[in-house]
């Protein structure tokens, strides 16, 4: 879909669902805080520093749920990193 189009779906899913931290929706705080799991686990593979989320610390807890869920991160259009979603069959 058109960016400007995708833009409006979000703003309505947030409207109309909220940012729940217990739904089941990839909301975009919630991608970025996968994200952020997904890139600091690199950067500590690798030794480099750590990153934290708005709250100061990401959660064993958290970590734990995004490896499980299988998300991976990857290039995109852009410089940016992109975080792929799994698709259950």
């Amino acid at each position: 879909p058109e960016p400007a189009r995708l833009g409006r779906f979000q703003d309505w899913c947030l409207r109309t669902y909220g940012d729940s931290g217990k739904t089941k929706t990839v909301t975009r705080r919630k991608y970025s805080r996968i994200l952020q799991a997904l890139l600091q686990g690199d950067q500590e593979d690798r030794g480099g520093g750590v990153l934290r989320d708005q709250g100061g610390a990401m959660t064993a807890k958290f970590k734990f749920w995004v490896k499980s869920k299988g998300f991976q991160v990857g290039p995109g259009p852009t410089e940016r990193p992109v975080l792929y979603v799994p698709v259950k069959p």
